[in-house]
């Protein structure tokens, strides 16, 4: 998107007018180039590869483009991270100023018109995947992907949620921005990318009983944690699928995803903070649920100075 002069109404506004790229305490590079020659050509480096970086289960449930899939035969839901991406360029080394609505949660949709819907408490949902996990202790991959779950529906501060029912909030309530600016003799060029975390997580079923007048509220679980019985066992375990949103693929295990990530995509590149003024690594946010210690966040308007 090219803007030569940004608006501004009476809204809340963000503004950046410092580059992403620090001389201290060592020099790091830009995530972008800017060349202005006949046209005006801004790159992204691609130097940055996973080839020796490992990424954690926690840090690749909160990665952009990845959405996982979890289809077990009581809970079925899936969380897909569509973090939304918008780029200016200015003209001028001006600040770029940037809407944004202070809303947490951007959309709640019924996922399915044609089937009813089922609310179930946050309480609830925490007791049964607290019990679940503690029956499948050893599978950490499902302690995980259950977690991030509950905290979803923690996050969005509604105290419960609807089964045939999908939800899009900001994950972690900030918003980052990587940014660079050239100025030569005779022109001035400014590119801005500012990066709004999103999670998607729908929620197709719930099927698991709770009766609040029994010692044991969800008896299937109970069951399956007094058995031996290796094919009861085998059917509580979930199918779980990994995929890629941006490219359009699918696989069964997080190595099969993580191999598509070094050989088709680059590291995500650090983003700043403009509220609090710091630059942060992917890893760090991701594995934070993008969040960390800001001590701006829901204080209004900052800028981030040169």
């Amino acid at each position: 998107m090219i803007k030569t002069n940004p608006p501004i109404d009476d809204s809340v506004l963000f503004k950046i007018d410092n580059s992403t790229q620090t001389t201290t305490p060592e020099k790091v590079e830009a995530p972008y180039s800017i060349e202005i020659q006949d046209h005006i050509v801004v790159k992204e480096y691609r130097a940055n590869t996973f080839d020796g970086k490992k990424i954690t289960m926690k840090q690749l449930i909160n990665w952009p483009y990845i959405e996982i899939e979890f289809i077990s035969k009581e809970l079925k839901f899936k969380r897909t991270n569509v973090h939304a991406f918008k780029r200016y360029l200015t003209f001028s080394t001006e600040k770029i100023t940037f809407k944004n609505t202070g809303e947490l949660i951007e959309e709640v949709a019924v996922i399915n018109n044609e089937i009813g819907r089922e609310a179930y408490t946050l309480n609830v949902m925490k007791q049964y995947c607290h019990m679940y996990t503690n029956v499948l202790e050893k599978l950490q991959v499902i302690l995980i992907i259950l977690e991030d779950f509950v905290l979803d529906i923690t996050e969005i501060n509604m105290n419960s949620i609807a089964t045939n029912t999908s939800i899009i909030f900001n994950i972690g309530g900030c918003i980052y921005a990587r940014n660079k600016s050239v100025r030569t003799s005779d022109q001035a060029v400014s590119f801005a990318e500012f990066i709004t975390p999103k999670m998607k997580f729908s929620l197709f079923h719930f099927k698991a009983i709770k009766d609040e007048n029994s010692a044991t509220p969800f008896e299937k679980l109970q069951e399956l944690n007094n058995t031996t019985d290796v094919n009861i066992i085998r059917s509580f375990l979930p199918s779980i699928k990994y995929n890629c949103i941006y490219c359009i693929k699918s696989y069964s295990d997080k190595s099969d995803i993580l191999k598509h990530f070094k050989q088709k995509h680059c590291m995500e590149q650090p983003v700043l903070c403009y509220k609090c003024k710091l630059q942060l690594n992917i890893t760090a946010l991701t594995e934070n649920r993008w969040r960390h210690k800001c001590i701006n966040c829901n204080s209004g308007t900052q800028s981030v100075p040169r």
